[in-house]
């Protein structure tokens, strides 16, 4: 790269995406209950082997559920949260699973940001939900794609600061 371009670069930051991890939920037992019940109610029309495979499936679901904390960094007008998504070529753009749950976290990802101070440009640390999701898979945002790191344990500060709802 000739030195004009690299001055060019300095001076005009392109956007990027930092994710600094991809954290799994943790399934309990309290919050699959909640998440069948919200779903399901009482299960009461279920029983026998349609209860365990319903169970199963809630369980399946809520393991395949992950909290991506991302920064965001020289974000320009074109970030939209819709844009991440892990494409399936099974489904058409509109069917792909979106985020859910965004929280927009402070520079240290040790609190949740104040939504009325936030500048439209410059740095964003956020933290947002992503249902079935797949290792092996790039993540799209409105960048362009991003491979992440593989599922960890998730932190105990992020579950604190964006708990996973079942009414997500």
């Amino acid at each position: 790269m000739n030195w004009l371009r690299k001055l060019w670069l300095g001076l005009h930051p392109q956007p990027w995406i930092e994710v600094l991890g991809v954290y799994r939920v943790r399934a309990t037992d309290e919050l699959i209950r909640e998440f069948f019940e919200f779903y399901y109610g009482s299960g009461d029309a279920l029983s026998g082997n349609d209860l365990i495979a319903v169970e199963r499936c809630c369980r399946e679901f809520i393991e395949t559920t992950v909290l991506i904390e991302a920064v965001v960094h020289h974000r320009d007008e074109r970030l939209n949260i819709d844009d991440f998504t892990q494409p399936d070529e099974t489904w058409s753009k509109e069917e792909q699973a979106p985020p859910f749950g965004e929280a927009v976290l402070t520079s240290d990802g040790m609190s949740l940001a104040e939504l009325g101070n936030r500048a439209k440009e410059g740095d964003l640390r956020l933290a947002f939900f992503m249902h079935c999701w797949d290792p092996g898979k790039p993540l799209q945002s409105s960048y362009g794609e991003i491979w992440c790191p593989p599922p960890a344990p998730m932190p105990e500060r992020l579950e604190r600061l964006v708990p996973y709802l079942p009414d997500y």
